[in-house]
């Protein structure tokens, strides 16, 4: 972990700040959760507050269900970090925060995990589904971002019961209560494509003055590349995705604005500059922040019938909790 430290300077009025509430990041991609991680790790430690910080992913501690009752039992500031957080018992003035990547990249990311997970079970990729095939069996909704925030994580569940759940929608009708669900329980929310100003942003929430330099993961080495990815199966991804897509395409919109009120001093572009190198593989063009055409920055004024009669009581989703 690198010495050198960049002041945080950011005026954001309406930007939450947590004071002496815990701050609770739920993970819902692997490679930028621990890089962010990594980076609030370090300002916690600098700042001499590494009792206020918690990650399984760094062993902090190792053990989930020890994570958890930490967590749950908190009493005043803390910043917590671990995949499948969304839908626990939170504490109640917990602020949650959380962040998002472009389903295009991501996807093929997590056909990596996929593949490495399949060869530690089994010695080689026998039996893995082609890549297209993959795909097509995710039906746009399973292993997305927004059905963990459609679904979520209830205490004891299982995936066996999260996919059961899941299957009882469609693609539309978990981006809606996704979307609800965001502007409902989610306090702070950064972009992968939007690092450097997420990063800041969400320093600013936890009150730390001043943050490391971010480093790449590199863990996922069976991630195939979106250049040697043929153009058919690129299509296919986002046509299968397209209502993740446009999840992630308003999620943006919405960073984009809040960003937008927020005054950021010299050392934003600094830390650009410093951490220019650390980026992977860039989207093409036509999927870049900059070439979309931001969605309505408004959730659904009505939501479908099905979605309001899952919501109804009938097939209710599991919800998240914070003050």
């Amino acid at each position: 972990m690198t010495d050198e430290l960049f002041a945080v300077q950011v005026k954001a009025p309406d930007l939450p700040v947590a004071g002496e509430h815990p701050v609770v990041f739920h993970g819902v991609n692997k490679s930028g959760s621990l890089s962010m991680s990594k980076v609030i790790r370090g300002a916690y430690y600098a700042d001499g507050r590494a009792n206020r910080f918690f990650s399984p992913y760094h062993g902090l501690p190792k053990d989930f269900e020890h994570f958890v009752g930490i967590l749950q039992q908190s009493s005043g500031h803390a910043f917590y970090v671990a995949h499948n957080l969304y839908g626990l018992d939170l504490p109640r003035d917990a602020v949650l925060v959380t962040q998002f990547r472009h389903p295009l990249a991501r996807t093929l990311s997590v056909r990596g995990w996929y593949e490495r997970n399949h060869v530690n079970r089994h010695g080689s990729l026998d039996g893995m589904p082609d890549l297209e095939t993959w795909v097509r069996s995710l039906k746009g909704r399973t292993n997305t971002q927004m059905a963990q925030l459609a679904i979520g994580f209830p205490p004891g569940w299982e995936p066996r019961r999260v996919r059961s759940k899941l299957a009882e929608l469609n693609p539309r009708q978990v981006y809606e209560l996704a979307v609800e669900q965001l502007e409902r329980d989610v306090a702070w929310y950064g972009i992968a494509e939007r690092f450097e100003e997420s990063i800041f942003a969400l320093a600013h929430v936890c009150g730390l003055p001043a943050v490391p330099a971010w480093t790449k993961d590199t863990r996922n080495q069976w991630r195939q590349s979106i250049a040697e990815t043929d153009p058919s199966i690129i299509e296919l991804i986002v046509e299968t995705m397209a209502w993740e897509i446009r999840f992630y395409e308003y999620a943006l919109a919405r960073f984009d604005e809040r960003v937008g009120r927020m005054a950021f001093g010299a050392s934003l572009e600094t830390y650009r500059e410093r951490c220019a190198g650390e980026y992977g593989e860039p989207l093409p063009a036509r999927f870049s922040p900059e070439a979309l055409s931001p969605p309505p920055l408004s959730p659904p004024a009505r939501l479908s019938l099905r979605t309001r009669l899952y919501r109804r009581g009938v097939r209710r989703p599991f919800r998240g909790r914070r003050a």
